[in-house]
């Protein structure tokens, strides 16, 4: 899961998933990456379909940004 690469808007980002103790899902935004820290306990779900549900609302978060900055 970590040495996947997404694209988002034209430009490739690595992947880097991460089981942490947190409460909720967090993701962050970087130049050359994109960070998912999952709760623990997410361990014996399915990571890859939660990793694509958290990258799906990322990319309408960031469309419907576009569309207010235009």
């Amino acid at each position: 899961m970590n040495n996947r690469i997404v694209n988002v808007f034209g430009k490739n980002y690595r992947l880097i998933v991460n089981f942490k103790l947190v409460k909720n899902p967090t993701l962050n935004f970087y130049s050359n990456s994109i960070e998912i820290a999952l709760p623990i306990n997410y361990k014996k779900y399915n990571v890859k379909n939660l990793v694509d549900n958290m990258l799906n609302k990322m990319y309408k978060n960031l469309v419907e940004q576009v569309k207010l900055s235009a």
